[in-house]
């Protein structure tokens, strides 16, 4: 979380007052505490695991709690395995999905960026 504030710092023109960009941390699955809930953004950065899908149910449990409708939700993500796949094809059933960007030239790794946006209706549950 510190270098996260730190580069926060080193990015913003000094003249900006307010709003103030934010970081917060949260566990997956954890209760959502008040200041985390209707962000403007949620930034995840290869966050995708395994191929464990309580986990996953996890994660994306959080970011539907976190999110609004309004909410941009931006996931990178590098492929490692085929199964990742699963994951997002999960979170389009509860997410919109506005783009996907290959990152791959700028990065030299099967890098991909998710833009999402909650949809109106559903709910997750688990099983």
């Amino acid at each position: 979380m510190q270098n996260i504030m730190h580069n926060f710092m080193r990015n913003i023109e000094p003249t900006v007052t307010r709003p103030f960009p934010s970081a917060q941390q949260h566990w997956w699955g954890e209760e959502v505490q008040e200041e985390l809930k209707r962000p403007d953004v949620v930034i995840g950065a290869d966050i995708v695991y395994g191929e464990d899908d309580e986990v996953w149910r996890l994660l994306i449990q959080s970011i539907m709690s976190i999110a609004t409708g309004d909410t941009l939700v931006l996931l990178s993500h590098t492929r490692r395995y085929a199964k990742d796949e699963r994951f997002f094809r999960s979170m389009r059933r509860f997410f919109d999905a506005l783009a996907e960007i290959d990152l791959s030239s700028y990065c030299g790794s099967n890098t991909r960026l998710y833009a999402f946006r909650k949809k109106e209706t559903g709910g997750i549950t688990s099983g």
